[in-house]
């Protein structure tokens, strides 16, 4: 595209060279509130689905794999066999979420995978070990649990 042309209006008695006013744009005007498009609550759950899915917190396949230490095709094969939670977001592919790569979160979602029926939606793991919890003292899953622990969070979020 061609760019488009500039026609600058100077006094005759201003020598000056014709130059892009690049400084003179004018600002940005706020769209006012009854021209903003109005969200459903489904378009508003899905925008949320995807802050979540697109967060620095998960990560490709292939990106988990490199910080595992891992070939791409062990940490597919580890999601496949229930070992690793990965969340799916329509045709984006699937993401894993960091925090598995210390060990005692990966313990939690191992057991609590192994205790949940196949079909359940990784979804509902994510969210349920994000969730703060009143018998947790306020906080998620994830941020609560410990050694000791573990086994109590695990049967606790799988039920």
């Amino acid at each position: 595209a061609l760019p488009a042309p500039i026609m600058l209006v100077t006094s005759p008695e201003q020598n000056t060279t014709p130059t892009a006013p690049s400084s003179q744009r004018l600002s940005s005007v706020a769209m006012p509130d009854y021209a903003k498009p109005i969200l459903s609550k489904v378009q508003l759950d899905r925008l949320e689905l995807m802050e979540i899915f697109e967060s620095p917190e998960n990560v490709v396949v292939a990106d988990y794999a490199k910080l595992a230490g891992k070939s791409r095709r062990w940490i597919t094969y580890e999601i496949q066999a229930g070992n690793l939670l990965a969340i799916q977001l329509g045709n984006k592919g699937q993401r894993v979420p960091v925090w598995q790569l210390e060990p005692l979160k990966k313990q939690l979602v191992q057991m609590v995978l192994q205790q949940t029926p196949r079909g359940v939606d990784t979804w509902d793991i994510y969210h349920a070990l994000h969730r703060p919890s009143e018998v947790l003292g306020g906080m998620s899953a994830l941020n609560a649990v410990t050694q000791q622990n573990v086994h109590e969070l695990a049967s606790l979020l799988a039920g």
